[in-house]
């Protein structure tokens, strides 16, 4: 499976966002690693593409099926995007892409799995946001 996190902005005044995000892709990178051995057999979907998006929280939209792929456009958390805050940014993150694996229409035991694979990055990121404090 793939999970592959983008974003969308018409607003230039998340820019300081898009700069965080390639500051932290080495930690999107592992996500994608996570998730890659998995595969959705019997399910509706075979990836999914989350992309952030400058609405206001807490919108989360599901675009149509198309290709197999579990599409959602979901709100850019609302914060600073200042270096020193990048660590908190990662955790919001975290929480809104459990949110999805919590949402997406799949059978409770490929959730289970996902949520199971999602969990241990999220425990390195909580730690990694702990140690910074």
């Amino acid at each position: 499976m793939k999970f592959f996190v983008t974003q969308t902005f018409e607003n230039r005044a998340y820019r300081g966002y898009s700069k965080a995000r390639a500051r932290l892709a080495s930690k999107f990178d592992e996500l994608k690693e996570i998730f890659q051995p998995v595969k959705l057999e019997n399910e509706k979907f075979d990836d999914v593409v989350v992309t952030f998006v400058d609405h206001p929280e807490p919108y989360y939209h599901e675009l149509k099926n198309c290709d197999r792929v579990y599409d959602v456009e979901i709100a850019v958390p609302e914060m600073s995007y200042k270096p020193q805050e990048d660590q908190g940014l990662l955790v919001k993150i975290a929480e809104r892409l459990r949110e999805v694996l919590d949402r997406v229409p799949i059978k409770e035991s490929t959730r289970a799995e996902l949520l199971e694979r999602f969990s241990k990055w999220e425990s390195s990121i909580r730690q990694q946001s702990m140690r910074a404090v």
